[in-house]
């Protein structure tokens, strides 16, 4: 934004239009980045409200909140449910794992397919509950997937975000004890299985089977 500035400035003849264009498109940026810095935020430092919550309807909305993304339309979008899909867990945790995971596979669809489809299916484990989310977008490299749950890491060349959402993933699932398993083929798409817990732990950094999660959630 400075930098754009400084050309207003400099410029004899100014195209407005142009240079508000690229300004609002910075803001728009940093705003988006500050959001997911305070979403960060609260995940990591709020402690885990339990409430109980509907996944079926929760993938739902965060689906037609994206009515506006520019490969909506593009992809098919499917829902199985098998057996209750209500969990009792935190609801901003759980939100943002299903909104980042939900939205990364409209970002990365491939466009080159015929048909492009995102597949959730949610499986009642008893006292668990196990998310399917499978898409046949552009896929994640071999040399990438080591690293994707990692701090400001970006896969793909196509990524425009700030590299934070698979990051808060992982933070949030670790907050719920939960774990995570991606595996991806080049070209092919991507799947990506969460389990979470469905009763309610009281909060504590110090269990032993949160300390030995890590691992399993940056396969």
């Amino acid at each position: 934004m400075m930098g754009l500035l400084s050309l207003m400035k400099s410029e004899k003849t100014l195209d407005y239009d142009k240079y508000l264009g690229f300004l609002e498109d910075s803001l728009l940026k940093l705003d988006n980045h500050i959001r997911k810095l305070t979403t960060f935020s609260k995940i990591t430092n709020e402690l885990i409200a339990y409430q109980s919550i509907d996944l079926k309807k929760t993938a739902e909305d965060i689906v037609s909140e994206l009515f506006d993304h520019i490969n909506y339309e593009k992809v098919t979008f499917e829902l199985v449910i098998s057996g209750n899909s209500t969990i009792k867990s935190d609801y901003s945790k759980v939100r943002i794992i299903l909104f980042q995971l939900i939205k990364n596979a409209y970002d990365f669809a491939d466009m080159n397919k015929s048909r492009s489809f995102l597949s959730i299916k949610v499986i009642d484990l008893v006292d668990l509950l196990r998310i399917e989310i499978v898409d046949n977008g552009i896929g994640i490299e071999d040399i990438h997937q080591p690293h994707v749950f990692k701090l400001f890491y970006r896969a793909s060349e196509k990524s425009k975000g700030s590299g934070l959402g698979l990051y808060m993933v992982k933070e949030a699932l670790m907050k719920l004890h939960g774990t995570i398993e991606l595996h991806s083929n080049f070209k092919v798409g991507t799947s990506v299985v969460v389990v979470i817990p469905k009763g309610d732990r009281e909060e504590n950094d110090d269990d032993p089977c949160l300390l030995s999660r890590p691992n399993e959630l940056t396969q």
